[in-house]
């Protein structure tokens, strides 16, 4: 610093100024960038002047600013370099010079993004500020170019990169005449720079009297209540930084004092927590001069309700203080929550405050008796916050020693929840009633206890008469002070509670013991003292409510050392009222090293199940504890069923409990839990994963397919398929349907798949494999004894009608009539015309109704027609009769009804003379046509159970599916085309559109050829024959447009999707007409040839040519339309995705459950090596303070009716005021 700042004073602020101010913009939300900017202040923020040669060097140097003077150097350089410089030294004629060679520089800015008009306003430079300023208004000529309008170069109200206008720089250097200039020539008082301060707080913050003076000379252009940064006003800022001569100004010029800020508070309150005594009364005395009363200025409040005398206390002013109750507040003024000034100043302890406000204010001492919301008294805060020496002086001035609280807590109750041990003590020496209860019951000692265990502190007075009867006293929920020393683990006081006397046989109210709570929170040390003691063997094997003893409570947490512990001191394996051990309730919480310790002892707790019939191993499957149950499933436990006939493979099924199900098949034992459940009324467990977990049932089938070890490529490579578990044990199948206890169809598993739609599980290997089982056996050779009947009455049906006479036109029913007086022949058939009908005419009609007069070989044709049609009739009756509804949803069965419907129709006439009535023979052929499309067309559905032909037409039906859809969706347009064609007339010549049926159909076929335009358009178009041309043009056009384009691109469309998802589904679709294939045909095979052919494995070697050329010549072309048997070797690539997931997820949960085993073996080791150091420690003796508490495996929980921490008064500290 230079010598001539030190001499100013404005830059005369030391090192406490600066730390209060930041005092005040932390109070008021600011940032860490308010105080950097204080300290900038502080170098000098005033501009000196500065000589130049005329070369524009400075002659003489002072700082100028620090900052802005680096950054105008740093940044001028070049043509405006010497602009600020030359306006910070107030050389007119240079300036001026400056800028008529160039007007814009006057638009330049520094680093800071200062002008130089900035720099003329910091440093006073009048004349070169009028001169800025006037070439706003032309006063001052500029070179201009001819013709040029005078440019408006300046702009008075410019802010620097801080938001800082030429405004803020004067009044913050001091400069009055040149604020006076400012406002004079238009600049905005209320723009605030980026601390949102307005030139009104700078001056007021800077302490810049004249400056204020100059701002408060224009009040319609300065608003003396401007809110600033945190909705300060200015008169907060007087406030805070002690400025009298401001704050009388402000306040003549018309500040409010009772304008609150963000925060809520007033100037009266900023001024007493900051302690500035002369401020305050000045303030007051300002402010009843302009018609404040007194008593409402001491009772302004803040957002929370504190007075300024509140705000004073919380600041730890005791000057403050002083001067406010001298003035006349009140002590016994509330805030919000009702706490006076008295408990708040309890609360801090501040002891001087106290004596001051009593001596002064409170001669009658009734302070000390008010309450605040939680009707606590100053006592209270003080206790609780173990201020000994306020609660001293409180009890001497005539506190009441045992007043409660909204819970009825004492001050030695509450000092005693809170861990105020000299308090408590203080008050115990005072005579305080230690005999209180507060809402939950809980006495002195329950309190102590459950806030710190610090009983030791007044061991003393255990042995007294007042604190020996509480030993044993039991709070709302039946607990002792003993109960909670267990729980809490802590052992000085347990070992001092026993040593007085203290019960460890006292109940709470649900029947437990202070054993019950050490055991429950694995507290070793505390069940090890409690056991110890002479009350030990009668309280080990005590029952709580439940049922429960102390082995239950640690085995169901998992305390193993605890268990341990108290089976070597000889605990009973009781069984709580439910029927469950203590192995239970380990399996229940997963504690498997729990669980070994009680099996090393009792072993015959393995299979031990409790009143609903459950096994530890059923309760950790429902608990969806996998590591417990592959422990229990290693240690060789019994899969039982329970009440409800459920094994524990079963009731992880049902709760969908994956993780456990997985461990289950992954274990040895995995086809003892899959073989193993009720077979009296329920399927096996298959069936049930099928539908919940279907991830766990591939992996089933996984497993179910095994591999030689050898080469793969070897002739001895072999691939073993277990169908143990796609099928019902038969026995217990006949024997479910025989006793009428369910209806078990064949394939229940497959058929389960199908309704649930497994595609996954249905195109395993292991289930291709068993259809491929089922059809050799026996599907096949039903099947194909259908299809060959079913080809002979195609063969027949076919050729009788390719080679009977059929009436071939109109004429062979009409000639009769038209001729019969010029040929003289009759239609009886006594003889014919000489038409001809397949050129034999109407004598072979009357030929095929005479038997003997037919072919052998129509007759043969005839007859095997009407048997097979006669006999299918009857099958489906009785097939209807057996399927009832669901012979009805099968579209198969209505088709295969025509079919049979119309043989007879057109077969039964030829054995008859109805085939020589014109009518009959009308309706015969026509239902001959009928029939053999339909013959032909269910052949297609009969080959489409084979795998070579069934996806394509499995795929051929889906498509054709779809298009009926859409034609019935689309049938409206063709409704309306065909209805607007046949009033328009189209193609009146071709009678094409005569009638409105003839319309719909020639629509419909128009929409497959299109429209021939020539023929039905144009040329009557151009004959101008046509009804309504221009009319008819527009719906022609609308109909190419909507009909054969838009319709045949989105069927075209649709086919291609359907075609995709077809492919996808069709294997599905296909096993699944198998699987409904065998299910009928085993359902109606004897039991005897179904339990001959049944296989339960099989093994298929397919690197042997052990087929038949038909079959090696099948296979191959299986093979090349991609399907697979399962049985190639390279089938397990093709399947390597789903396997490698299921694999890996396999390996994944081993590996977890490995080392949750490895982390729960190091947790045990541990806990050993912190035990062995306790007893090195002991040994040693070295006293801790570990010593004195038990930690335990686990805190104890939250108990319902706990005391809850008493809460601190709201007050108006330094933090909490920084915090608002």
């Amino acid at each position: 610093m230079s010598d001539m700042e030190d001499e100013n004073p404005r830059n005369n602020r030391g090192a406490k100024w600066q730390k209060e101010w930041g005092r005040l913009r932390s109070f008021l939300g600011g940032s860490t960038r308010l105080t950097r900017r204080q300290s900038q202040w502080q170098k000098g923020d005033g501009f000196t002047m500065v000589d130049l040669d005329l070369e524009g060097k400075p002659l003489q140097t002072s700082e100028i600013d620090g900052e802005r003077q680096q950054d105008a150097e740093t940044d001028c350089f070049g043509k405006n370099c010497q602009i600020f410089k030359v306006a910070a030294s107030g050389r007119l004629s240079e300036f001026r010079q400056l800028c008529q060679n160039d007007v814009t520089r006057l638009q330049s800015r520094d680093r800071a993004g200062a002008t130089p008009l900035h720099h003329a306003a910091g440093n006073d430079n009048l004349s070169i500020m009028e001169y800025i300023l006037k070439l706003n208004n032309g006063g001052w000529g500029v070179i201009c170019k001819p013709g040029d309008k005078q440019p408006t170069v300046v702009d008075v109200n410019a802010q620097d990169h801080h938001g800082r206008t030429p405004l803020h720089w004067a009044v913050r250097e001091g400069h009055p005449q040149a604020v006076e200039l400012l406002l004079q020539k238009g600049a905005d008082a209320e723009i605030k720079d980026e601390e949102q301060a307005a030139p009104i707080h700078t001056a007021v913050e800077t302490g810049q009297v004249e400056c204020l003076k100059a701002l408060l000379h224009h009040p319609d252009r300065v608003n003396v209540n401007l809110p600033g940064h945190g909705g300060a006003i200015p008169l907060h800022y007087a406030a805070w930084a002690d400025r009298k001569q401001c704050m009388k100004l402000l306040i003549a010029n018309g500040a409010l004092p009772c304008l609150q800020c963000n925060a809520g508070y007033t100037a009266i309150h900023q001024a007493a927590l900051k302690s500035n005594c002369g401020t305050l009364e000045y303030l007051i005395q300002l402010s009843e001069e302009k018609g404040y009363k007194r008593e409402m200025l001491l009772s302004f409040k803040n957002k929370q309700d504190q007075m300024p005398l509140h705000a004073a206390v919380n600041g730890g002013n005791k000057e403050a203080v002083v001067r406010l109750i001298r003035i006349g507040a009140r002590i016994d003024a509330k805030q919000d929550d009702e706490s006076t000034p008295m408990h708040l100043a309890s609360s801090q302890g501040a002891l001087d405050i106290i004596k001051l406000m009593m001596e002064s204010a409170d001669k009658n001492r009734q302070t000390i008796h008010l309450r605040d919301v939680q009707q606590m008294t100053p006592l209270h805060k003080a206790a609780m916050f173990d201020h000994t020496g306020t609660v001293e002086y409180l009890l001497e001035e005539g506190a009441d020693l045992n007043c409660t609280d909204s819970e009825e807590r004492s001050p030695l109750l509450l000092a005693a929840s809170r861990g105020a041990w000299k308090t408590v003590k203080v008050l115990l020496s005072r005579g305080a009633d230690a005999n209180l209860r507060d809402l939950n019951s809980r006495n002195f000692l329950h309190l102590a206890i459950l806030g710190g265990g610090g009983v030791a502190t007044f061991h003393g007075e255990l042995g007294t008469g007042s604190l020996r009867d509480l030993l044993d006293e039991k709070d709302e929920f039946g607990c002792t002070p003993l109960h909670y020393a267990s729980e809490q683990g802590h052992l000085k006081s347990i070992e001092l509670l026993l040593q007085q006397g203290a019960s460890a046989k006292v109940k709470n109210n649900e029947k437990q013991s202070a054993l019950h709570f050490a055991a429950k929170y694995g507290r070793l040390n505390t069940v090890r003292s409690l056991l110890n003691s002479p009350q030990g063997p009668n309280i080990i094997n005590d029952p709580d409510g439940l049922g429960d003893t102390a082995l239950h409570m640690a085995s169901a947490n998992g305390h193993t050392a605890v268990v341990k512990f108290l089976l070597q001191k000889g605990a009973f394996i009781h069984k709580c009222q439910g029927g469950r051990t203590a192995l239970h309730r380990a399996a229940i919480g997963g504690h498997t090293q729990t669980m070994r310790v009680l099996l090393s002892t009792h072993a015959h707790l393995l299979n031990q199940t409790d009143k609903e019939g459950n096994t530890a191993l059923h309760l950790a499957a429902m608990e969806s504890k996998p590591a417990t149950v592959l422990f229990l499933m290693t240690e060789e436990a019994e899969f039982k069923l329970n009440n409800n006939k459920k094994t524990f493979f079963e009731e992880a099924i049902e709760l969908k409990n994956r993780d456990v199900a997985m461990a289950i098949v992954g274990h040895d034992r995995w086809i003892e839990a899959m073989t193993t459940f009720s077979r009296c009324d329920d399927f096996p467990p298959i069936y049930k994963l099928i539908d919940v977990l279907p991830d766990i049932c591939m992996y089933v089938l996984d497993k179910c397919r095994t591999t030689a070890s050898c080469d793969e490529k070897s002739q001895e490579f072999w691939i073993k398929y277990d169908y143990e578990f796609l099928q019902c044990p038969l026995d217990w199948r006949y024997k479910m349907i025989k006793e009428g206890i369910a209806e078990v169809p064949p394939l229940a598993v497959l058929n389960k798949m199908v309704d649930a739609n497994r595609v996954e599980l249905l195109s395993h290997p292991v289930c291709i494999n068993f259809l491929d089982m089922k059809w050799n056996a026996y599907g096949r050779f039903v099947y194909l004894s259908n299809l060959f009947i079913y080809a002979i009455f195609l063969i027949f049906l076919t050729i009788f009608v390719a080679t009977a006479a059929h009436p071939t036109s109109h004429n062979d029913f009409v000639a009769g009539s038209n001729t019969s007086s010029a040929n003289e022949t009759s239609v009886n058939g006594s003889s014919v015309n000489d038409s001809s009908v397949n050129g034999s005419g109407i004598h072979a009609l009357h030929n095929m109704c005479q038997f003997k007069e037919r072919h052998w070989l129509e007759n043969i044709c005839i007859v095997i027609c009407l048997a097979f049609g006669a006999f299918n009739v009857l099958k489906e009756i009785a097939q209807m009769m057996h399927q009832k509804q669901k012979y009805f949803r099968d579209v198969t069965n209505l088709l295969e009804w025509c079919l049979y419907i119309a043989t007879l129709v057109f077969i039964i006439p030829f054995l008859t003379d109805a085939c020589e009535r014109e009518d009959i023979v009308r309706l015969q052929w026509q239902m001959g046509a009928v029939a053999v499309f339909l013959a032909w067309f269910n052949l297609m559905l009969y080959l489409q159970r084979f795998d070579i032909f069934g996806i394509f037409i499995v795929m051929y039906i889906e498509i054709l599916k779809t298009l009926l859809q859409v034609l019935m969706v689309f049938s409206f347009l063709v409704i309306a085309f065909g209805l607007a064609f046949y009033i328009l007339g189209l193609s009146a010549d071709t009678l094409a559109h005569s009638t409105a049926g003839l319309s719909f159909f020639q629509t419909g076929m128009m929409i497959l050829e299109g429209p021939d335009a020539v023929d039905n358009v144009i040329v009557p178009y151009v004959q101008k024959t046509l009804l309504y041309p221009e009319l008819t043009i527009v719906f022609i056009v609308a109909f190419v447009l909507l009909m054969p384009i838009l319709l045949m691109n989105l069927l075209i469309g649709l086919a291609v999707g359907d075609i995709s998802g077809v492919q996808r589904n069709a294997q599905l679709k296909r096993l699944a007409m198998q699987v409904e294939l065998h299910t009928e045909l085993e359902a109606k095979l004897p039991e005897w040839l179904v339990k001959r052919v049944d296989k339960v494995e099989v093994t298929v070697y397919p690197n042997r040519n052990c087929k038949g050329k038909l079959a090696n010549w099948l296979t191959q072309i299986r093979a090349s339309m991609g399907i697979d048997d399962g049985n190639s070797v390279d089938h397990d690539a093709a399947r390597g995705d789903a396997l490698n997931s299921t694999v890996t997820t396999r390996c994944l949960a081993v590996a977890i459950d490995k080392q949750k085993r490895r982390m729960k073996e190091m947790n045990s080791m541990l806990v050993q090596q912190g035990q062995l150091l306790r007893l090195i420690v002991q040994k040693m003796e070295i006293r801790t303070e570990a010593d004195d508490r038990d930690v335990g495996d686990a805190a104890p929980m939250c108990r319902s009716g706990s005391a809850r921490p008493a809460t601190a008064p709201r007050s108006s500290s330094k933090n909490s005021l920084s915090r608002a």
